[in-house]
């Protein structure tokens, strides 16, 4: 549970190094939080009219998520998925270079869980992340490059079915908590804005000394054959008692052959993790098929050093050597991948505005593989979702229950920060009081 701290006057850092201001959001106070805090919206709930929502109903399908086919099933070729695509342009006149943003996905794409739960997959804290703050700096950016770089191994799969998680609704939130040895991370994701889609997300783990944030805007581009996703805004890990912060960029995912040839999803361009005050960059350069190559440095005297390059493959094995040395050894292995035990409120339990409650009737529907069911459901929500925006005046009006704008952007998205972000001012503290 995220504890009740002040917030800290820890400024953010970007892959460019630069904000600009943006004169929409309120301006911080000394102590990095607005000035005035308006009160956050309460949400209704498309289910309030649904007889699957009742609370024993809900009990009976909980099993779909104790299954291992919810959580990361791995998506198959579909043998009609040409004319799938070819349905999608026909019925919304989408032209190569066009944006697909606002693009209804059919129900056999979707996967059975919402984007803020599908983050928490890819920047779920792991046992790399335990004692940092006791390890020489040389091997925390080790450490925290192992955490990055295998939670990027969740992406890579086969095929189109099963590949897109649900568009967030406005207000949806999603929580979780992470077992590590002697310890508990919490996980903390809202959806801040609907259009344009921006997520804000939040880590924490006092006793281990550490927080992760990230601000999230997926802008998704058609090509053809292809389907390619930048996502723009910054992601930022610290350790606040040794005074570090870790910049990591998103490198771009690219769902390639959708129409000819054997789909699958890789990530492509760079992802580069800097920490200015030890001086140490990791980049890893995604290649074709998820292959890539690596350097670790370190800035000595105002020269980068090398001191590790690693090369290999995402969906196979990563391996590693000292840049003096000629022999390659194991440095991550897909097919090993290890998870903290990870507790999450059963669906009757959790608010109407967390995400597996959203969307438990796609869920469920499409766990049986009932397709025409699961779109019924994913209609009503989205419908629900256009009335709730016309009862707020306008979007940007919006107050997220979690998360504040910090006043900066990152292109035209953004940047949020958690309303009580841990500082390292109580070291001997696990956890606080939750929030509500």
């Amino acid at each position: 549970s995220i504890s009740r701290h002040n917030t800290c006057s820890q400024s953010h850092q970007t892959q460019t190094g630069t904000f600009k201001k943006n004169k929409k959001y309120p301006k911080m106070s000394s102590n990095n939080t607005p000035s005035e805090t308006p009160t956050p919206h309460t949400i209704p709930s498309h289910e309030d009219n649904d007889a699957r929502f009742n609370e024993d109903r809900l009990k009976e399908e909980e099993y779909i998520y104790e299954h291992e086919e919810y959580h990361f099933g791995k998506a198959k070729t579909m043998s009609n998925c040409a004319s799938v695509i070819f349905e999608i342009i026909k019925n919304v006149g989408l032209k190569k270079g066009g944006s697909l943003t606002s693009v209804a996905c059919p129900a056999a794409l979707l996967k059975r869980f919402s984007l803020l739960e599908m983050y928490c997959y890819t920047s779920q804290p792991k046992a790399y992340l335990e004692g940092l703050e006791k390890m020489t700096a040389e091997e925390r950016i080790i450490n925290i490059s192992k955490w990055w770089m295998e939670n990027q191994m969740v992406l890579p799969q086969q095929g189109v079915q099963d590949v897109k998680p649900a568009n967030p609704i406005l207000g949806e939130q999603f929580h979780a908590t992470f077992q590590h040895a002697n310890s508990t991370t919490t996980y903390l994701a809202e959806q801040v804005s609907h259009h344009p889609p921006i997520t804000a997300v939040y880590i924490e783990n006092k006793k281990e000394g550490f927080t992760f944030e990230q601000t999230h805007q997926p802008k998704s581009t058609f090509w053809g054959n292809s389907a390619y996703s930048v996502i723009e805004g910054v992601n930022l890990f610290t350790l606040p008692r040794l005074g570090e912060s870790y910049t990591i960029t998103n490198a771009d995912v690219n769902l390639k052959n959708l129409i000819f040839g054997t789909s699958y999803l890789a990530l492509e361009g760079k992802t580069v993790i800097q920490c200015k005050k030890t001086g140490y960059t990791v980049t890893m350069d995604y290649k074709k098929k998820n292959n890539l190559v690596g350097t670790i440095e370190k800035e000595v005297s105002g020269t980068q050093q090398k001191l590790y390059n690693f090369e290999g493959s995402l969906d196979g094995v990563v391996k590693w050597k000292r840049a003096t040395d000629s022999k390659y050894i194991v440095f991550l292995d897909s097919s090993k991948i290890k998870t903290l035990p990870r507790r999450i409120e059963p669906v009757f339990k959790q608010k109407k505005n967390e995400s597996r409650r959203v969307w438990h009737g796609v869920a469920f529907a499409l766990y049986h593989r009932n397709f025409d069911e699961a779109l019924q459901h994913k209609t009503q929500v989205e419908e629900f979702q256009r009335k709730v925006r016309k009862t707020i005046r306008r979007e940007e009006d919006f107050v997220p229950h979690y998360f504040v704008p910090t006043g900066e952007e990152v292109g035209n998205t953004p940047i949020y920060q958690c309303k009580e972000r841990y500082t390292g001012d109580n070291q001997a503290e696990e956890n606080g009081e939750a929030m509500d």
